[in-house]
């Protein structure tokens, strides 16, 4: 149930940023240090915490338990992760470095598979294995940053307040459509 919801309120909240920046990375590489270092942004900053808030609210007003609860909030920092992962590697495909999301996607795939065998094996409740795919989310996410930054060496995450403004209010369109 809360797996549903966490996913019904990330596609509005998530402002269909990833289309136009896979766009805009392929035509021009030199747009990948303001594209993806903003769509970073734009989800570590507005569509995450926009995420806890819009779930928390729709919880209490379903009258849903805390364990519930609980678990959406852990599914939202997993999903984030992932999905930020997933930005990176979709600017590296539109770079044509289809090899990068290889590795990285072997990797990640290859981790949460063997701690999720070890953890359910060993009769851990789902909150750990939870907290471990977040774990490992995370490492994948500041591994793949680390690439971009030997690849880029000026590439950063950016909150540009303009220039957010700008790509939520063309890419929304996207998101409504």
């Amino acid at each position: 149930l809360s797996l549903s919801l966490v996913g019904v309120v990330a596609v509005f909240c998530n402002f269909g940023i990833l289309p136009i920046m896979k766009r805009k990375i392929a035509k021009s590489k030199e747009k990948l240090l303001l594209y993806l270092g903003n769509a970073i942004g734009i989800k570590i900053f507005i569509s995450t915490p926009l995420i806890f808030i819009i779930t928390f609210f729709l919880c209490l007003m379903f009258n849903f338990p805390w364990e519930t609860i609980i678990i959406a909030c852990l599914v939202i920092f997993h999903s984030s992760l992932t999905s930020l992962t997933s930005y990176v590697g979709s600017a590296f495909i539109s770079l044509h470095r289809n090899d990068l999301v290889l590795k990285i996607n072997i990797l990640a795939k290859s981790l949460s598979l063997f701690f999720s065998i070890y953890l359910l094996v060993n009769g851990y409740q789902l909150m750990i294995i939870l907290l471990s795919s977040i774990l490992i989310s995370f490492s994948i996410f500041l591994l793949s940053v680390n690439i971009t930054k030997s690849l880029f060496s000026r590439f950063k995450i950016k909150f540009d307040r303009l220039f957010i403004k700008k790509y939520i209010f063309l890419s929304l369109p996207l998101v409504l459509a």
